[in-house]
């Protein structure tokens, strides 16, 4: 059931930003004109948050679905209202929106919730153009995800989805690679944290770039998985240009491998970016202690 409820959403996400998507030029009788009771961008965003909330904190299923077919056509219909890119919709406090340091794009991501407890996840990039309109809808792939995607190129019909709240601008041989860091609810037992590299191929979005190295290895993005139970940081410290993370263990001895049991150890790791590449560096405390006290010699 969820499947085909999730299909239906996808057609209509598809087909209303493929209708939308072809360099639509604006014009005086968009939106305005057509429905003089949204005349602005606040009305819209209004008649978002009540769908919005009955998305999120609708008590059963069916209606929290309904509210996510309803949702998707009137996003689209308000971000082709002029000035909507730089439009802040604090009363969507459920819908991130990630916009990185050059502005080339801003992401709007949000999730719908099952009753068992598994996530299906939404996101849309509004490219930044002033004279035309185009949204590029993602295509949630993550039922098929594991950790052998960490090194496949992907694109915005196989999105791994997940929920975005920091966005990273690198620019590598004149192309701009953009690292997403995320979260996946995944499934009752376990949670994910997820790193993810964006970048751009003719006006498309690929995802996955090898600019990851883990002890010698290239990788294409990073998948974390932990327990459902614990939490794990992994959070962007810009001052150092890195990525710091929980170092995720076993709780018990033989318990490697089992990912759905991993815990925080109370150490952090992290990626430092050098020379175009994220890499990956053990004991984030004693690095830089060692460094300290080698600058105090």
């Amino acid at each position: 059931m969820q499947k085909v409820f999730s299909l239906i959403v996808l057609f209509i996400f598809l087909g209303l930003s493929q209708a939308f998507a072809q360099d639509k030029k604006f014009s005086s009788t968009d939106l305005g004109s057509q429905e003089p009771q949204l005349d602005s961008l606040r009305a819209y965003e209004l008649k978002l948050k009540a769908l919005g909330d009955s998305m999120i904190d609708g008590k059963f299923q069916a209606a929290r679905i309904n509210a996510v077919v309803k949702f998707i056509p009137l996003l689209v219909k308000t971000l082709r209202y002029k000035g909507s890119f730089d439009y802040p919709f604090d009363s969507l406090p459920y819908v991130k929106k990630l916009t990185p340091n050059d502005r080339a794009f801003r992401m709007y991501n949000w999730t719908l919730k099952y009753d068992d407890g598994s996530y299906r996840y939404y996101c849309a990039i509004h490219m930044n153009r002033t004279d035309s309109f185009k949204l590029i809808p993602l295509r949630d792939y993550r039922e098929k995800m594991d950790t052998t995607f960490e090194n496949v190129l992907l694109d915005a019909n196989q999105w791994l989805g997940a929920m975005y709240y920091s966005v990273i601008a690198n620019k590598i041989k004149n192309k701009t690679y953009y690292t997403l860091l995320g979260w996946d609810g995944n499934q009752y037992a376990s949670d994910k944290k997820i790193i993810e590299v964006l970048s751009f191929e003719k006006g498309k979005p690929k995802f996955g770039a090898p600019i990851f190295e883990v002890n010698g290895k290239t990788k294409m993005r990073i998948i974390f998985e932990f327990s459902g139970n614990a939490t794990m940081l992994l959070q962007y410290i810009p001052e150092h240009n890195m990525i710091t993370f929980d170092h995720m263990v076993p709780p018990n001895p033989g318990g490697e491998g089992f990912l759905y049991t991993y815990v925080p150890d109370g150490t952090y790791d992290y990626f430092v970016y050098k020379k175009g590449k994220w890499v990956w560096t053990d004991d984030l405390f004693n690095t830089f202690k060692k460094k300290i006290d080698e600058a105090g010699e």
